[in-house]
């Protein structure tokens, strides 16, 4: 698997909640070891046209996120990522959340974890969406 492919298939909720699962906690947050939430892992097939597009999906979104970064020092990966839940919940923003969301774009953010999820789902040959 290429590497943009990986980073794809890395970043979707499918890993993130076989890892929730795999993993272990620290104190009060989930730790990843790669040992039982990336060695065993089974990574899916996908042909090449879907690896491809994974792939595409899987860089932008990179590229959005360093983008965001570099653009304002009040933007991080974890704030992009707090108001992301909070969109996803229907919940008001703050100030400062509010403030993320434009600058970051959060609303593509989610976007392109949506697209990159569907076409991970695809990759294994489940439906999307599905229960978790």
């Amino acid at each position: 698997m290429e590497s943009p492919t990986t980073l794809g298939i890395l970043s979707s909720s499918i890993h993130r909640f076989w890892a929730l699962a795999a993993g272990g906690t620290l104190e009060d947050r989930p730790r990843y070891n790669k040992s039982v939430c990336f060695d065993p892992f089974p990574f899916p097939d996908p042909p090449k046209h879907l690896r491809r597009q994974i792939g595409d999906v899987a860089e932008a979104l990179d590229q959005h996120r360093k983008d965001a970064i570099a653009r304002d020092e009040r933007v991080t990966m974890t704030g992009m990522y707090n108001v992301v839940e909070k969109l996803r919940r229907g919940e008001a923003l703050t100030p400062k959340e509010r403030a993320v969301h434009e600058i970051a774009a959060c609303g593509v953010l989610r976007d392109l974890h949506d697209e990159l999820d569907r076409l991970v789902a695809q990759a294994y040959g489940w439906p999307w969406p599905m229960e978790r």
